[in-house]
């Protein structure tokens, strides 16, 4: 059964947007588990 994760950051002020943080962290996960699902949800405060 693949691992799923769910990937919801804020934003860290003055370097990386939401979004960004986002396909920074799916990208690290998925490099060591490829079979794994992300469900991204980037959020504001």
């Amino acid at each position: 059964m693949p691992l799923k994760f769910l990937i919801a950051p804020a934003a860290y002020k003055g370097s990386y947007s939401p979004i960004e943080l986002c396909f920074a962290i799916k990208s690290g996960i998925t490099e060591v588990l490829p079979e794994a699902t992300c469900l991204l949800l980037p959020l504001a405060d």
